[in-house]
């Protein structure tokens, strides 16, 4: 009998057992059915086994305080905190370009790099947000 939910009075089956560990260790679905049709387990039932470890499996690594989540917003937060350094150092180093070349129409052609630091701010809150948020899960 194959236990359905994390109710510890229910048994856990012995072939669940075994598919959960080769699901762990990586190995293909063919050879995690095979595996399966050695101990006994028709194959459209190994089938059945399968698509619900690997559906619990994934609804487990989706949850809010997965490592799997937290080490990908982590690394989502510090890829915008970088862009957005980026575009605001570029930001501000064509505003430091503009009014070296040209003084007289500064206000005109500041539009751009103001555009580029308000976009590169906005682009590292967001990274920052995104950082702080998967230490806190």
């Amino acid at each position: 009998m194959a236990r359905r939910c994390n109710d510890p009075e229910l048994p856990i089956d012995p072939l669940e057992l075994a598919a959960r560990d080769l699901l762990r260790q990586g190995r293909s679905l063919p050879e995690i059915q095979a595996a399966l049709a050695e101990h006994g387990l028709t194959p459209p039932d190994a089938e059945l086994l399968i698509a619900r470890l690997i559906t619990e499996y994934s609804v487990a690594q989706s949850v809010r305080g997965s490592p799997w989540r937290r080490q990908i917003a982590r690394g989502a937060g510090v890829y915008n905190m970088l862009t957005g350094a980026l575009v605001c150092i570029f930001g501000f180093g064509l505003i430091f370009l503009l009014l070296r070349v040209t003084a007289e129409q500064g206000e005109m052609l500041l539009i751009l790099p103001g555009g580029l630091i308000t976009l590169g701010m906005v682009r590292f809150i967001t990274g920052l947000w995104q950082w702080i948020g998967s230490r806190r899960e």
